[in-house]
């Protein structure tokens, strides 16, 4: 038996959470245990954690599977909504996250909850 961590650690992360939760926690990872080596894999798509013999998916909680356990690894994330002043003044500024589908905007939708719209929508056309 190893007194010290050794082998693979196999991670499945959506882009945004690769960026913005493992970017700042991996390093001091890495250099903390040296004898575990990280493989990454950065994917949108929600991935069957046993299935695909991964140690860990990292998500943020809307995108959490119902039967997966969540730990909490980094700060709370804010999300912004930005506008240039003239498109504002021309279509009015929202006041609720309902106004903004009125708005021309990009929007970045959770896999999970993309295949929940998607699951309203073609039952409205039924």
């Amino acid at each position: 038996m190893q007194d010290v961590p050794a082998g693979k650690l196999r991670l499945n992360a959506s882009k945004p959470a690769a960026q913005l939760v493992l970017a700042k926690v991996l390093a001091p990872f890495v250099a903390a245990y040296p004898r575990v080596s990280v493989e990454l894999v950065s994917d949108d798509a929600l991935a069957d954690i046993v299935d695909g013999g991964l140690g860990a998916g990292v998500r943020f909680g809307e995108s959490l599977a119902a039967d997966m356990i969540a730990v909490a690894i980094g700060s709370p994330q804010a999300f912004v909504t930005v506008a240039a002043p003239d498109y504002l003044a021309a279509r009015g500024v929202p006041q609720t996250p309902r106004d903004l589908l009125g708005h021309a905007c990009r929007r970045h939708v959770p896999p999970a909850l993309q295949a929940l719209i998607e699951f309203v929508r073609s039952r409205r056309a039924c």
